[in-house]
């Protein structure tokens, strides 16, 4: 019998994400001046319009339940921006602008391994800095993914 695939089990976190930022908010959803509840996935501009700066994304999650000896990612899309990703308060590592050079390559995204790192409650805090107005889809424009694999 051939082997088998890894079995992979894909979480979305999508929404609410919180945004907290000293842009101004462009959203209609945000009534505060710091702070935005958002649901994600959202680009740079459906947040902040054409205004170029850091934002910092954070989302809380449960760990899975019946881990046993499979290995937990987090899956990181495309930015077209720069950042840096924090699991529990530990630097996972930097999030450079990465465009795909080619139509083939759309389906780019980062993983970091975080089985060592997971909690119960655990969150995420994703920083971006969009530099440029001439920069599209820059943002989270794809859902952050939880990926267990066998």
């Amino acid at each position: 019998m051939p082997d088998q695939p890894p079995s992979v089990h894909r979480i979305r976190l999508a929404g609410p994400w919180v945004v907290e930022s000293d842009l101004e908010f462009q959203n209609p959803s945000c009534d505060t001046e710091k702070f935005c509840r958002v649901k994600m996935p959202a680009s740079w501009q459906e947040i902040f319009g054409t205004q170029c700066g850091t934002a910092i994304f954070r989302r809380s999650f449960n760990s899975p339940t019946g881990l046993q000896n499979q290995k937990v990612f987090l899956v990181i899309p495309v930015i077209n921006c720069t950042g840096q990703l924090c699991l529990n308060d530990q630097f996972l590592g930097k999030l450079e602008d990465e465009i795909p050079s080619t139509k083939e390559e759309t389906g780019f995204e980062k993983r970091f391994e975080i089985t060592q790192l997971i909690q119960p409650r655990n969150r995420i805090n994703i920083e971006l800095t969009c530099a440029s107005q001439a920069q599209p889809d820059c943002g989270l424009c794809t859902a952050i993914i939880l990926e267990i694999a066998e």
